[in-house]
């Protein structure tokens, strides 16, 4: 043990005029009823990554303030931030010689106390005093080993009126009194990486210990005698974060690793573990005892916000945003739960009404002015209020409200009401699109159905992939069902695959329907010839020494075609011959030529990596190195832009820039190309019909991008994708539409 008293040290914005004194606490309200409510916090710059400093809010570590309103940590901006009760949002800038905030909480003397990581700077790490207007005094957290310092995580009032806070780093717990004098007690187990610490209802404090060894609770007396229980738990389940629960017991995180399934741990003061299993394949990522004597947890790989009562009955609730990214929860004054997003504060009720449409996809035939009806059920645990039914989307004048007696009024839990909507005969022909929603009190509020007419008489073909299933089938646009092709199925290899209908043709799944030849192909769209009579693939079997095969489709000839050895693949296949390049885990720069009857191959150019060939260009991904934002988190660099180059004349064109993205071409064709990117927030789809324009392709009602999982087939309707949601049909006038709630991915042209 050793202690340190920590100087003051004149920063910025630190050390500046006297400590605001705390508001009076606010008065606990009723337990509150109702779904997700989202305040979003403004970039100064977008879009960025989720990273410190790079222009994007990355919201982390929040708490309730004794002044009545939110507190939370933004280290995207180097920003603590305030939210009102009126959702107004306020960030105070941090010390510029601090780094990124990770921990908060309300200290005995009514301020704010957050802990700050450098995370290898090589500078110090600090404990931050913050007053209600935004002044900050800083406290040294310790002298850590070389660059890495001391890695102050979650921090806390203890029980004798001092700030107690993990040190990852440097293994130890720190207590810290409200002057700043710091006092340091080490850990018994070495490199125990604690996390969590919270002040337990024994009078000692209670903490994480995620050790790659050996997961440990901890406790630790205000004297600092430290007492560790090990957990007979598998090593890689890591106890992260913790809350004291309403049964005044300690619940604590434990990530899946070996587990059969996620967990939520607790362990009684006297040292007694239980686990409790999780509903779905996610797992809770932090944890807040909530008013209504329950525990409230965030599982962001599920993208819901859970509940579990202290028996362990759990319930998940679906955000009404994908991708949201929940981060850390804390009780409110208010009888809600708050939490942090990506780029959003939120909240929600400890009673929570839920919907169920009977349907999300209405579709209507051309001249029909038969209604159609949706039911909405509140399957949540209070009452369901609906405040608003209209319509919207492009064609939202074509469709009409017929009736409706949910408008206005309050659905009892397990109860439904009804929304009847019909299409106007006698509109333009072609495809109609709109959307039906339905504002309320529920979590994914509003509540959207989308509403199709006149779509083409046509059978779209689909293909399904997964561990039971891969079988090629039809969908019927007009309706949305899928029937399987007996002619369709595969038998599928982890690196080839071949059909079970004769000739037998071997390749890789999903495969693609080839009309000119009346059955199921195994390669993709663009690995055709231009006639549908031959396709290419590539054998990966062989490690560096991948193998070009040209397949005649109608006798299922397969010949291999002499290149040099490589990791080659296939990027197109046009009257010129069959496209490739070098690829393993990224993209090498170059385009080759190879003529498939022959084996002649020639090399076109070498400086820019290749996504696509269609007809005569060649889709280029390459990086613009004047991007003021940050590459996207992941392994090996991003590109942050497309260009096409002309294979005729070697004329380059940029067509599309995404400033501090990665991107590449997914599919191209009919003169237009779908771009798919990422950035610390998600993935997205633009599609782009000329250089500079770009749509982005999102969900109807929403900002949010379509969940693209496979499939895009261009034909004179659009662009055909699988999501997901269904089956979507995008056009450039209408955006996209839903057309069907199958989870199958588009595999031909609708014929």
């Amino acid at each position: 043990m050793r202690a340190v008293l920590a100087v003051c040290v004149l920063v910025a914005v630190g050390c500046t005029g006297p400590i605001g004194q705390p508001a009076a606490r606010a008065t606990p309200q009723k337990l509150a009823s109702g779904g997700v409510v989202e305040y979003p916090v403004p970039d100064p710059i977008a879009p960025g990554a989720s990273c410190f400093g790079c222009g994007q809010a990355s919201l982390g570590g929040i708490v309730a303030g004794p002044d009545g309103n939110i507190w939370f940590l933004d280290s995207g901006h180097y920003k603590v931030g305030r939210l009102t009760a009126v959702g107004a949002v306020t960030e105070f800038n941090l010390p510029a010689n601090v780094g990124g905030p990770v921990g908060i909480t309300v200290g005995p003397d009514g301020n704010l106390w957050i802990t700050t990581a450098a995370l290898g700077q090589g500078r110090p790490d600090w404990i931050l005093r913050m007053s209600f207007d935004g002044k900050v005094t800083p406290f040294q957290a310790g002298v850590g080993d070389g660059v890495s310092g001391t890695s102050p995580q979650r921090i806390t009032t203890g029980p004798d009126g001092n700030l107690w806070f993990t040190e990852a780093f440097s293994n130890r717990i720190g207590r810290m009194t409200p002057a700043g004098t710091l006092t340091e007690f080490p850990l018994p187990m070495a490199r125990s990486n604690p996390r969590a610490i919270v002040a337990g209802p024994d009078g000692n404090l209670w903490f994480t210990e995620a050790s790659w060894s050996q997961p440990v609770i901890g406790r630790i007396t205000p004297a600092g005698s430290v007492t560790e229980y090990r957990l007979d738990v598998p090593a890689d389940v890591y106890p992260s974060e913790m809350v004291v629960g309403p049964d005044h017991n300690l619940w604590f995180t434990a990530p899946q690793g070996k587990f059969p399934q996620p967990s939520i741990g607790r362990i009684t003061p006297a040292g007694v573990v239980a686990f409790f299993a999780l509903p779905s394949r996610g797992a809770a990522s932090d944890l807040a005892s909530g008013p209504d004597g329950n525990i409230w947890f965030t599982d962001p790989s599920g993208n819901t916000i859970g509940r579990l009562s202290p028996t362990g009955a759990a319930r998940l609730f679906a955000l009404p945003r994908r991708n949201s990214q929940p981060a850390q929860v804390t009780a409110g004054h208010d009888g809600r739960l708050w939490f942090t997003e990506g780029s959003r504060v939120a909240s929600i009720g400890t009673t929570v009404p839920e919907v169920t449409l009977d349907a999300h996809v209405m579709t209507f035939g051309a001249g029909s002015a038969t209604p159609h009806s949706v039911t909405v059920t509140n399957t949540g645990d209070a009452d369901l209020a609906i405040t608003g039914v209209a319509l919207a989307g492009a064609d939202q004048g074509a469709f009409k409200l017929t009736s409706d007696d949910c408008i206005r009024h309050r659905v009892a839990v397990h109860a439904s009401c009804h929304i009847s909507v019909a299409f106007a005969s006698g509109s333009d022909p072609g495809v109609h699109a709109a959307q039906l929603t339905i504002t309320d009190n529920a979590t994914g509020n509003p509540q959207v159905v989308s509403l199709v007419a006149q779509l083409p008489d046509c059978k779209l073909p689909v293909f399904t992939n997964t561990k039971s299933t891969t079988q090629g089938g039809f969908l019927n646009v007009r309706d949305g069902t899928v029937s399987l092709d007996p002619n369709g199925g595969f038998v599928a290899g982890d690196l080839l695959s071949h059909s079970v209908a004769t000739p037998v043709l071997q390749g890789q799944v999903p495969a693609y329907y080839d009309r000119a030849a009346g059955r199921w192909v195994p390669t993709g769209v663009g690995a055709m010839s231009p006639d549908g009579r031959r396709y290419a693939y590539m054998d990966y079997r062989r490690p560096f020494d991948f193998q070009l095969h040209a397949v005649d489709v109608a006798t299922g000839h397969d010949r291999l075609v002499a290149i040099p050895n490589g990791s080659w693949s296939v990027v197109g296949f046009t009257s010129d011959g069959v496209y490739v390049h070098q690829s393993y885990e990224g993209i090498g720069p170059g385009l080759w030529l190879v003529n498939p009857d022959t084996g002649a191959m020639r090399q076109l150019f070498s400086d820019a990596a290749v996504d696509i060939v269609s007809g005569q260009v060649a889709w280029l991904e390459m990086r613009d190195n004047t991007d003021p934002l940050p590459e996207p988190p992941g392994i090996g660099g991003a590109n942050n832009e497309i260009r096409g180059r002309d294979l005729k004349t070697g004329v380059t064109t940029r067509w599309f820039y995404r400033s501090g993205s990665g991107v590449r071409v997914q599919a191209a064709a009919n003169g237009t190309i779908i771009v798919g990117g990422y950035d610390g927030a998600g993935t997205y789809l633009w599609a782009l019909s000329a250089p500079g324009q770009a749509a982005p392709i999102t969900v109807p009602g929403s900002e949010d991008a379509v969940p693209w999982m496979g499939g895009l087939v261009a034909d004179s309707n659009g662009w055909w994708l699988g999501s997901l949601d269904g089956v979507y049909l995008w056009t450039s006038r209408t955006g996209a539409i839903l057309v069907s709630e199958s989870l199958a991915a588009p595999a031909g042209t609708c014929g």
